[in-house]
């Protein structure tokens, strides 16, 4: 079961309804366009379809272009790192510089000078960033956005959060583009096997009040091939190539009462059939791993019946040495050709490596993109507090150009993230080629890991050498050894020492006679 929450901010002028701190980030900071997306799970292409736009990978994901005539591009874009790290309560700074990049063909067009790319793979999230980023919102405590439960939210499959800002200025206008955007995937109660589903069984609410200063609040179901009624009803429908959906305007049912949606399917038990997997799907993995190294894997499944032009990117950190010579593309059993590539070099400690290429899947294919690689010794310092556990390294990604028909039979989400679902019904907009992206699984590298408690067992081994040595030879050097004899025990002053002499004389009296 999937749910999309997107809250959506359009003007041509610089307004209120904008957050002033995103305001205030895009003047300083010269930008056009920001991208950032925290994502929990790994959205399974396979399975579900291919994932909704815009695509975040696994981790944290941060995209930001700057204006053509903007400066100091690398110390604006480690402030920018620094500064969404404390607004969004992340841990995202382990991102510059070994994370960092400049694509060139994957988002430049060939230039990479204002484009500036990060991305981590094992970015842990809580109830702050979700806290942070509702902070965001016109109506924090109104509207859709109470739908987002953070006790549901967390315990779901799959959920990402993302802010998506775009700005276009010149003398005449000041065109805004802002939106939120969360997905979260749940799973059906498969203990009770049944296929209800409604806001406050899943959400752990339902909406109570509507946003007062929006202008549109919509709840959009997809009814293609379903089976079952949904209460409250409604006539307001919309029909999309082969698909079918159902509009709800909440303005119409949150009035007087709560605004439950549920459905109520005329099957009243789960029934496990085959599902129909998506033409496309993306695969990463290591094979032949060790202590010194390993190959990187990346399986593509193309099982459409023409031939599809696609763009892949990894970025690799600085310590996992790879041997481009080793770099091969593989398709049915056949190498293929390695079309415009381009790499970046790493630089150790400073920037990581980035790979881009073009290349065509063959229609019905199974291609495969492997490149060898070794592990190099990090310092002391710069091991995390787990680092038997290994570290992550983000997967990589891949772009496809679909046309729409193609595009409409394997997308999850009606809608894009220049033309929402809402903006898509109301414009009937078709294009002749769509840009999907997919991501691969983050990779877990095991690094030459050092004996951390050597040093430890080192430190304490010596200290007990050292005081089992040393006490007894600075007393041996340093105090005076007189001998001590019965009679002056007893003739020295001092009630106990008199007394223990007594005591030892009458001992040896006795033993002697």
């Amino acid at each position: 079961m999937l749910y999309q929450f997107r809250f959506l901010i359009t003007t041509t002028h610089e307004s209120d309804h904008i957050p002033y701190i995103i305001r205030d980030i895009f003047e300083r900071y010269e930008l056009q366009e920001l991208h950032f997306a925290i994502t929990q799970g790994f959205w399974h292409t396979s399975l579900w379809g291919l994932p909704p736009e815009d695509e975040t990978p696994t981790g944290s994901y941060f995209l930001v272009l700057f204006k053509a005539d903007s400066t100091k591009i690398d110390e604006k874009w480690n402030f920018l790192v620094n500064l969404l790290n404390g607004i969004f309560c992340t841990s995202i700074l382990q991102m510059t510089p070994v994370l960092s990049s400049a694509p060139a063909i994957t988002f430049g067009n060939g230039s990479s000078l204002n484009w500036r790319y990060g991305a981590l793979g094992g970015e842990p999230v809580c109830t702050e960033n979700l806290k942070s980023w509702k902070q965001l919102l016109p109506c924090k405590r109104s509207g859709l956005s109470t739908l987002l439960n953070p006790k549901e939210l967390y315990g779901a499959n799959y959920h990402s959060m993302s802010i998506r800002v775009s700005r276009s200025l010149d003398k005449h206008t000041d065109d805004w583009r802002f939106e939120l955007a969360s997905n979260l995937v749940k799973d059906l109660n498969l203990r009770t096997r049944l296929m209800d589903w409604s806001f406050s069984r899943d959400l752990g609410s339902s909406l109570i009040a509507t946003c007062p200063i929006s202008n549109s609040s919509q709840v959009i179901v997809e009814t293609t091939g379903k089976e079952f009624t949904l209460e409250p009803q409604s006539n307001n429908t919309f029909k999309w190539k082969h698909r079918e959906f159902t509009v709800y305007n909440t303005n119409e049912y949150t009035g007087k009462q709560s605004f439950n949606l549920r459905a109520n399917y005329l099957a009243s038990k789960l029934e496990l059939g085959h599902y129909f997997p998506s033409l496309f799907s993306l695969h990463t993995y290591l094979q032949s791993v060790d202590q010194q190294g390993g190959k990187i894997a990346t399986r593509i499944h193309n099982l459409d019946e023409t031939p599809r032009n696609a763009l892949f990117t990894h970025m690799i950190p600085w310590y996992l040495r790879i041997y481009l010579h080793t770099l091969a593309f593989v398709c049915n059993g056949a190498r293929q050709e390695i079309l415009n590539q381009r790499f970046s070099l790493a630089i150790d400690r400073q920037k990581p490596i980035l790979i881009e290429f073009e290349i065509i899947l063959p229609p019905n294919s199974i291609c495969e993109i492997t490149y060898d690689y070794e592990t190099a010794f990090l310092r002391l310092t710069e091991y995390p507090p787990d680092s038997n556990s290994g570290l992550f390294v983000p997967g990589p990604m891949l772009k496809l150009y679909l046309d729409e028909d193609t595009y409409a039979k394997n997308a999850t989400v009606f809608g894009s993230f220049r033309l929402s679902t809402s903006e898509r019904m109301q414009k009937n907009v078709t294009t002749s080629e769509r840009v999907v992206t997919l991501h691969g699984e983050p990779l877990l590298i095991l690094l030459p890991v050092p004996d951390f408690s050597m040093p430890f067992n080192v430190i304490c081994f010596v200290c007990t050498a050292i005081a089992l040595f040393y006490g007894p030879a600075h007393a041996l050097t340093t105090k005076i050894m007189t001998p001590i004899t019965d009679e002056s025990l007893a003739t020295e002053s001092g009630l106990i020492r008199r007394l223990i002499a007594s005591i030892r004389l009458k001992l040896k009296a006795n033993l002697l006679g």
